[in-house]
């Protein structure tokens, strides 16, 4: 079984606090965040559009394509499970593939996800926003105006396309799919005040 343990969750939430302290131990591997997922995902969606694979039938190229996949992940982390280590792979989008990952892995997965006070990451964006107003990219076009207050760029944040109404959604569907069972909720303020006991539940 390749030992592999996902990361996902809403910004500003503790993901990368609960990486570095998961990282203390030797024997996990712990990423920042990681586009493995986008490699894994390029693959799933280019190759029903090959013609040689057409031509060969694709229920026929589709256990070697799966295998491929699979062996991606075996090769990307190839030192680390040589050594016998965990690995935890932090992506925004594994929420979304659960279903990909877990026919290739064939098992099922655990994704470790990090939740906060969705008032309280907006906040922390607002925060970081007003200390970098002499090197904020600027931003044309409608959405300019709308970022000039508080609440205009709060809206924007948690519109479903940007960083956080993506995030919240994607967990949100999670349960709509019926796999809820798949994840370890790591409330912000557990995470924070009681950082060993929360590091000894994910565990």
């Amino acid at each position: 079984m390749i030992p592999l343990i996902l990361s996902s969750g809403l910004p500003r939430s503790g993901s990368t606090l609960l990486q570095n302290l998961l990282a203390q131990n030797p024997q996990h591997h712990c990423t920042s965040t990681n586009d493995l997922l986008d490699m894994l995902v390029s693959v799933r969606d280019r190759w029903m559009a090959s013609t040689g694979f057409i031509a060969q039938g694709l229920k026929v190229v589709q256990p070697r394509i799966k295998a491929m996949i699979r062996g991606m992940i075996r090769g990307f982390y190839e030192s680390e499970f040589a050594a016998g280590k965990t690995v935890f792979d932090k992506s925004r989008g594994w929420l979304s593939q659960l279903e990909l990952i877990e026919d290739v892995l064939e098992r099922q997965v655990k994704v470790i996800v990090p939740v906060r006070d969705m008032r309280d990451v907006v906040a922390s964006f607002e925060k970081i926003y007003r200390k970098s107003t002499l090197t904020d990219h600027p931003v044309t076009g409608p959405e300019s105006f709308q970022r000039l207050t508080v609440q205009g760029r709060a809206e924007r944040l948690l519109a479903i396309e940007k960083t956080i109404g993506y995030m919240a959604a994607c967990v949100q569907d999670v349960f709509d799919r019926q796999l809820g069972d798949r994840l370890v909720i790591v409330p912000y303020a557990e995470l924070t005040h009681e950082p060993i006991k929360t590091v000894q539940r994910v565990c």
